[in-house]
């Protein structure tokens, strides 16, 4: 009996020195104190209130981490006058967890107008992160970057899930290198200051990157002075890497285009982008644009789509007539219409 209390005993301690709550003074600068308290591991949570952190020096997760955000939780950037900075870090990290709360950026109280990469959360070369129901807003750059810096374990295993992205200076979300990304129930808006402003972007810097089951479910984009979604392959030159991006149920309202695709003129290219059930008849220019898309190793399939049936081919520089391509699949394309 005494032993079995023993282990009962043991184990409540191990429970109370891995959780990290109600500690932080509101108002205050947090950034030193977080840190310490994730560099102890296993569950790091901050209560409502308002705090400060010191984006310069980052807020850095380390492996096998969960960071808990109540709702009513605001992390305000202190401003700075750098052209970069990453207001959450996960840097060559595994099964990391973030959830809840706000992130509000220094969009509108940094310090120097040169730069455009202050981003929200910064993910790079990292497995298994989970992060959802948190609103990341007002970022210098982007609310939320998944980049790599080449160190042979690419971004993999990443869940985005109901996640709110307003009032971003560069991008909502940018995606340079990643494989099996499931991003679910995202609104990104209002994102503008710097292009390319668009509300999800997805563009490799190189050859070197990762595309590779990158899914997209019940996504809106509003309001964002560039387009919903990019795709550019421009820079994913002579790859042996397979493309494969699924976006279904996808609605736009108010951004330039709701969906366009360009670059894709390197046959070395190959794989497919996959368009479904998705709603662009209220993109504030036209619908969908497709520009450069004459590789034949790489085809871009439509399925219910909802356009408006304007779609000023010859008034645009940026699009092609996609109906003339080849390489682009339509299956039940209804056009809806005229705005």
């Amino acid at each position: 009996m005494y032993k079995i209390l023993k282990k009962m005993a043991f184990f409540l301690i191990v429970v109370n020195t891995s959780s990290f709550a109600d500690t932080y003074e509101q108002n205050t600068d947090i950034t030193d104190q977080l840190n310490k308290d994730i560099m102890k591991g296993g569950i790091v949570s901050i209560p409502a209130g308002i705090y400060k952190i010191d984006t310069i020096k980052s807020v850095v997760l380390k492996s096998d981490t969960t960071l808990k955000l109540d709702p009513q939780t605001k992390l305000i950037a202190i401003p700075n006058a750098e052209k970069s900075y990453q207001f959450f870090k996960i840097h060559d990290v595994k099964n990391v967890t973030i959830s809840g709360g706000t992130l509000i950026g220094d969009k509108y109280s940094h310090l120097k107008k040169s730069g455009e990469w202050g981003m929200g959360i910064d993910i790079k070369d990292s497995q298994n992160v989970n992060i959802s129901n948190i609103n990341i807003n007002q970022m210098w750059g982007d609310a939320i970057y998944l980049g790599t810096n080449y160190r042979g374990n690419p971004n993999n295993q990443i869940i985005l899930k109901n996640v709110k992205m307003d009032d971003n200076r560069r991008q909502g979300l940018t995606i340079v290198s990643a494989k099996n990304l499931y991003a679910n129930d995202l609104v990104i808006s209002n994102t503008k200051g710097t292009s390319p402003a668009n509300g999800i972007d997805i563009e490799p810097n190189d050859n070197k990157a990762f595309l590779d089951n990158l899914n997209f479910t019940n996504i809106r984009t509003m309001n964002n002075k560039g387009n919903g979604m990019q795709i550019s392959l421009t820079k994913y030159n002579n790859t042996s890497k397979k493309v494969k991006i699924n976006l279904n149920n996808h609605e736009d309202n108010g951004s330039y285009f709701g969906l366009i695709i360009n670059g894709i003129n390197k046959p070395i290219i190959s794989g497919s982008i996959n368009v479904s059930n998705s709603d662009y008849l209220n993109s504030r220019h036209s619908n969908y644009c497709f520009t450069n898309v004459i590789n034949n190793n790489l085809v871009i399939n439509l399925d219910n789509i909802t356009q408006d049936k304007k779609n000023n081919f010859k008034s645009s520089k940026f699009c092609t007539d996609y109906t003339k391509n080849q390489n682009i699949k339509i299956k039940n394309n209804f056009v809806i219409g005229s705005n």
